[in-house]
């Protein structure tokens, strides 16, 4: 989900910074990030805060396993954090960073969209791809006999591919 949204991001014309591991970094410039981090630096947050300049409008964590305490202090006046992971995360905010900066914590999950959400976003999709403009990432074929080395690539952040069990 993470390339499709960086790729659907830029090509209606935003701005985007982002972190994978390492090997990752190139696709994700290759697919329209300006700034792509290794989310595994030493200083990682220096980085991040640094790229922000005045704050991002739009701070999108796809992993939850980021801070939503820090992600709001990475937002501009009026921003907003997109929540679409993390579901036992617990956190702790402090309302002024709020209110005072009309800034916002918004949840998304894809299966509450609504048919003309959904429908609107097929076209953006589909005009992508007519246009060569959606890149697919990589796969990785896996038989249901190591289904369990497959998991642990995704869990080590070594699978660098999306990862398809097949009978």
């Amino acid at each position: 989900m993470g390339s499709a949204a960086l790729q659907v991001s830029t090509w209606l014309g935003a701005t985007a910074v982002t972190t994978s591991s390492e090997t990752d970094t190139g696709w994700c410039q290759n697919n329209g990030a300006q700034i792509a981090f290794d989310y595994r630096s030493n200083d990682l947050d220096r980085k991040i805060q640094e790229a922000s300049g005045s704050g991002f409008n739009v701070w999108w964590d796809q992993s939850g396993s980021g801070s939503l305490e820090r992600s709001l202090q990475l937002l501009s006046f009026g921003g907003t954090v997109l929540v679409t992971a993390g579901m036992r995360q617990r956190t702790s905010l402090t309302a002024g960073d709020l209110y005072l900066k009309n800034r916002s914590v918004r949840g998304f999950a894809i299966s509450n969209a609504t048919e003309d959400s959904l429908r609107d976003a097929a076209k953006v999709v589909n005009r992508m791809l007519a246009e060569r403009k959606l890149a697919a990432p990589k796969v990785r074929v896996f038989p249901v006999s190591e289904a369990a080395h497959a998991n642990q690539l995704v869990e080590s952040g070594r699978a660098h591919a999306k990862i398809v069990i097949v009978p």
